[in-house]
């Protein structure tokens, strides 16, 4: 029996470990760069499986830009919507878009939070290509 909680209490450590290991990533247009951290959720892990990734965004209703990503992430577990701040990353999920918030957006079903920029971003912003690449 205590072999078998040893080795309970060592997996749910290495799982732990997994789960809340910062994820950082740095978003790359031209000669600028904004790094952001993500938050320990579903979608965040997905989206960050899947990187590097370089993404065509445009700007949708004044105060954000967005990318189609596909296949559509993983949002088991995530609320049904929420609102954003400037500065923080999202994704859509009816629409499978990356969103990139300049602006406020009052609470709307759908949206899912992934992370937050680390500081300026605006830089970025100014291009319709972006990378994104795993930080340190």
């Amino acid at each position: 029996m205590k072999n078998i909680l040893l080795l309970c209490a060592a997996a749910f450590a290495l799982i732990s470990n997994l789960k809340g290991e910062e994820m950082k990533v740095i978003f790359i247009a031209g000669e600028a760069s904004a790094s952001a951290t993500l938050r320990d959720c579903a979608s965040a892990r997905d989206f960050y499986s899947r990187l590097p990734l370089t993404m065509s965004f445009s700007d949708y209703a004044g105060h954000e830009k967005t990318a189609r990503l596909s296949p559509a992430l993983d949002t088991s577990g995530a609320p049904k919507g929420s609102g954003a701040e400037a500065g923080e990353i999202g994704y859509f999920a009816p629409w499978n878009n990356l969103v990139l918030y300049y602006g406020h957006q009052d609470y709307y079903p759908g949206i899912v939070i992934l992370g937050r920029f680390d500081g300026d971003f605006g830089e970025i912003l100014k291009s319709s290509k972006i990378r994104v690449e795993k930080g340190e």
